[in-house]
């Protein structure tokens, strides 16, 4: 099991088909996923 790690949840989803300017509160646009490694000092790191 990791123990340094973090789930975020989007209840309300991605919409495209709506204009940016109209898009409901909960909703988002754009994800992309990432994941940052560092060594055990956070000196040296990578995206």
């Amino acid at each position: 099991m990791e123990l340094n790690s973090q789930i975020n949840t989007f209840s309300k989803g991605m919409n495209l088909d709506t204009d940016v300017a109209m898009l409901p509160e909960g909703q988002y646009r754009y994800a992309e996923n990432i994941r940052l490694l560092a060594d055990a000092e956070s000196t040296t790191g990578v995206l």
